[in-house]
């Protein structure tokens, strides 16, 4: 019997309101990096990831990104930019949908995300 998850009855990726510390590294369809930096998260789910930054970046560019989830856990995964709002000039706001993670990463995410669970 596989452990209970808050999330079962909700939707495939929930967004969680979260602001952890992230690493990007955006490369563009050639994969040479166009920008790298630190940035906070607006919100964090298994399936992607939301941030603001001030990095010019394009829809379908891949992120390779580094999460802090808290002091000790931190993931890498792959991202493929899914859209882009600029709330502000030189202000980017980033969607993110994750590509490629491994399965300890994964896990990772997911705990940390029921451990915020009301």
């Amino acid at each position: 019997m596989s452990e209970y998850s808050y999330y079962d009855n909700m939707r495939d990726t929930p967004r969680i309101s979260k602001s952890v510390f992230i690493k990007y590294d955006f490369r563009d369809t050639n994969n040479k990096s166009v920008s790298t930096g630190i940035a906070t998260t607006r919100d964090l789910s298994v399936g992607g990831t939301k941030f603001l930054c001030s990095a010019a970046v394009r829809k379908d560019y891949i992120v390779k990104l580094q999460i802090q989830l808290d002091k000790i856990n931190q993931v890498g995964v792959i991202g493929t930019v899914a859209w882009v709002e600029i709330p502000k000039p030189g202000q980017y706001l980033v969607g993110i949908q994750f590509q490629s993670m491994p399965e300890t990463s994964k896990a990772k995410i997911v705990k940390f995300l029921n451990s915020l669970a009301p």
